[in-house]
């Protein structure tokens, strides 16, 4: 993982073990100029976050990655902020897709700027997903930040959430 600034030059860096262990932060005696693959997730990120998208809060996290269904292209996911370790902010979660330097795709997955409690003797929280007949991957990234499972109910029945994986528990209809 790589912090940057404006410019954008690299100022921290953390290393991740394949096992998914994070390094301690490691600033950079000065600032270092990205790599072209760094310098494409960067220019990435800008133009996810100049696009226009509900917000949801006043932050947002980014995420970047290589998108694998397109060469060169990439995929930014924009993660509600928050300070709050008893609020899930689901709503406002985006994903864009940027192919040849603009914005291809967004999609948004919720149609509200909803936020889940999660109290220490929570078991579970809930959510109703009107947008696609299964959970997304916006779902699994909000159940594994809260630590927490997730039955989300859709058209085509409810789905638990836990511990990155989904599993049906009844189908549409059953």
């Amino acid at each position: 993982m790589t912090f940057i600034d404006g410019t954008p030059n690299a100022l921290y860096r953390v290393l991740v073990s394949a096992e998914g262990v994070p390094s301690p932060l490691l600033p950079l005696g000065t600032p270092e100029p990205l790599d072209s693959f760094g310098s494409g997730a960067a220019m990435a990120r800008r133009l996810a976050l100049e696009a226009p998208f509900e917000a949801c809060s006043r932050s947002y996290n980014t995420v970047v990655l290589p998108d694998p269904a397109f060469d060169g292209g990439w995929v930014v996911y924009l993660l509600p902020g928050t300070t709050r370790d008893d609020v899930v902010p689901l709503g406002g979660t985006h994903r864009f897709e940027i192919r040849d330097g603009a914005v291809a795709g967004e999609r948004g997955f919720t149609r509200s700027c909803i936020a889940l409690n999660r109290g220490p003797k929570l078991a579970a929280m809930m959510v109703t997903h009107i947008l696609g007949p299964v959970p997304t991957e916006a779902h699994v990234h909000w159940s594994l930040w809260a630590a927490t499972p997730m039955y989300v109910s859709t058209e085509g029945g409810l789905w638990k959430i836990e511990q990155g994986r989904v599993r049906p528990v009844s189908r549409g209809g059953d």
